[in-house]
């Protein structure tokens, strides 16, 4: 008794393999982030997704290009799946160019980093503030404001206790560069000295 020999899996089911376990890591990352509180591995779930995406358009280009020729197109369209690369190569260089920009992180982020500055003592309000991400890390510039009457030496404490907590957060921040003004009297936390 003889046994057929399996067939390859058909072309078509390729990119969905792709599909289900970028969607599968895409998931994992995700939640891992999300549990691990890493914004960086939240964001390299959502950049995955991205795969997802690039693998459909192939998936969609595939049935295409195996169309039999017509009027229109007499030598077939085997070309489409050429084209499906293309876009799918388009889309993935539209992310890397993203990462490249330095694109500003979520306002949540922004948020979280204000909230562990606003918290150390001597801050009185917080005004501009820039993040950039570089790799899987971040680079915060943030203008703190502290007692104007106070010598530049507590506004130098001031600050290096601010990028202490920063650096030293789970928010995965590389380096804090923190510029000290003194406070306007319509700050929240603003008090005359004495």
């Amino acid at each position: 008794m003889t046994t057929e020999p399996s067939s390859p899996p058909s072309l078509s089911t390729v990119p969905l393999v792709g599909v289900a376990v970028n969607a599968a890591l895409a998931t994992i990352k995700i939640l891992a982030g999300f549990f691990g509180n890493s914004y960086a591995l939240i964001a390299d779930g959502i950049e995955s997704t991205s795969d997802i995406v690039t693998s459909l358009v192939v998936w969609g280009g595939l049935p295409v290009s195996v169309a039999p020729a017509d009027e229109r197109h007499p030598y077939g369209y085997g070309k489409a799946e050429a084209l499906s690369g293309i876009v799918a190569s388009i889309a993935l260089l539209a992310v890397a160019v993203r990462e490249l920009l330095d694109a500003a992180p979520a306002k949540e982020f922004e948020q979280r980093v204000r909230d562990l500055a606003s918290g150390v003592d001597g801050v009185v309000a917080l005004d501009k503030c820039r993040i950039r991400k570089s790799g899987t890390r971040y680079f915060v510039e943030l203008h703190v404001e502290v007692d104007g009457r106070a010598t530049v030496q507590t506004g130098h404490d001031i600050g290096g206790r601010v990028r202490s907590v920063l650096r030293n957060s789970p928010l995965r921040i590389a380096d804090a560069f923190i510029h000290i003004e003194p406070a306007r009297s319509e700050a929240p936390g603003w008090q005359p000295s004495g």
